[in-house]
């Protein structure tokens, strides 16, 4: 898709430099009416696929300058169907660094994620971004005992590998510890970390220390305003603390002796950024037979467009794809079925400013 685009771009301008060669500007016509019938043969649901022969998705710099492709798209034809699409792509796009050498785009996230307050309004918290475990300790202990090899299986890139903990030694009377020493002092804010084969009530209890330097010998306790925990995963959130060692307690635990940990990370502060557009993806919603409606208000927007989708049950609508060609600008939106349908929607804005707000989101079935 990324060189059709440019194609296209490429066929616009040399219509224009040969205004009398027809060919090229039918060619060029007909090259945009591909795209919109053809773009649903890449679109994942989430990302981009490369081509239509295999499965393979494009990389983060790919995606990236196809946003940018489909705004250029959008300048010189005006038709709001890639403006539509460009805000669509742009939402897959968040916190997906692109990975090369002088590129200026690499951090740059032409949209951020909203979430929804107890007041229904709209905000971006921040972004968040995670410390790199594996390039920023400086020496890792434990009262575990295993090969280094698997303890670094707790934190690599690899969402399918877990360290099994153990503690081999019998007089050991305390309770089992991690300890990371960094190579600089670094800001954090929450941790999480994941278990395999472990329910949300078999989960170890652990407490979490820190020190300010290595050789500062006092420990800090630190206290968790906020535990998340999931079927497999738990996050702790709390103050941010100024960290050089890192110090993760599990309370003993007899019936336990062994279990097997992944993807331990330690999260900063969230970061404020800008970006162009701002989006936000709405729970399931269950419809009525003849359909659901939905109403925004938002002030100091440039623009907001609504995408959606829907089918006859949750597990099927997660597999669906948001059509760029049925776009929604007036509102309330309403959108009309013969029969009991669950919804999802898809809210993208364009803020004029740093003023402009978006919220009070009603979704009810009509």
């Amino acid at each position: 898709m990324n060189g059709f685009l440019l194609t296209i771009i490429s066929l616009y301008e040399y219509s224009n430099l040969f205004p009398d060669d027809t060919t090229s500007a039918r060619l060029y016509r007909e090259s945009i009416i591909t795209v919109k019938e053809s773009f649903k043969f890449y679109d994942t649901g989430s990302w981009l696929k490369y081509n239509r022969g295999d499965q393979r998705q494009v990389s983060n710099g790919y995606m990236k300058w196809q946003v940018l492709e489909m705004k250029l798209l959008y300048a010189i034809t005006g038709d709001i169907y890639f403006k539509d699409l460009m805000m669509l792509v742009a939402s897959y796009c968040y916190n997906k660094e692109y990975e090369s050498a002088g590129v200026k785009l690499k951090n740059y996230d032409f949209s951020v994620p909203l979430t929804s307050t107890s007041n229904k309004e709209l905000i971006f918290e921040g972004k968040n971004s995670q410390i790199a475990l594996n390039s920023e300790i400086l020496k890792f202990t434990s009262t575990y005992t295993a090969p280094t090899v698997e303890f670094a299986k707790m934190y690599d890139s690899n969402l399918n590998t877990f360290a099994t903990l153990k503690l081999n030694d019998s007089l050991f009377s305390g309770d089992p510890n991690l300890n990371f020493d960094f190579k600089k002092l670094q800001k954090i804010s929450s941790f999480s970390i994941t278990y395999a084969s472990l329910d949300s009530l078999d989960k170890p209890v652990i407490t979490l220390y820190f020190k300010d330097t290595i050789t500062n010998e006092k420990w800090n306790k630190i206290k968790v305003i906020d535990l998340k925990s999931e079927v497999k995963t738990n996050t702790y959130k709390f103050q941010s603390v100024k960290a050089q060692v890192f110090r993760i307690v599990f309370e003993r635990n007899k019936k336990m002796p062994v279990f097997k940990v992944s993807n331990l990370a330690c999260y900063p502060p969230k970061e404020k950024v800008s970006s162009d557009f701002m989006h936000y993806i709405t729970p399931e919603e269950k419809g009525s037979p003849k359909g659901i409606a939905l109403s925004i208000e938002q002030k100091g927007m440039k623009d907001v467009v609504v995408f959606h989708k829907s089918s006859a049950d949750v597990k099927s609508l997660n597999g669906e794809k948001w059509n760029p060609l049925k776009t929604y600008r007036k509102f309330p939106v309403k959108i009309s079925t013969d029969t009991t349908m669950f919804h999802k929607f898809l809210i993208i804005c364009e803020p004029k400013d740093p003023a402009s707000s978006i919220g009070n989101l009603n979704i009810q079935p009509l």
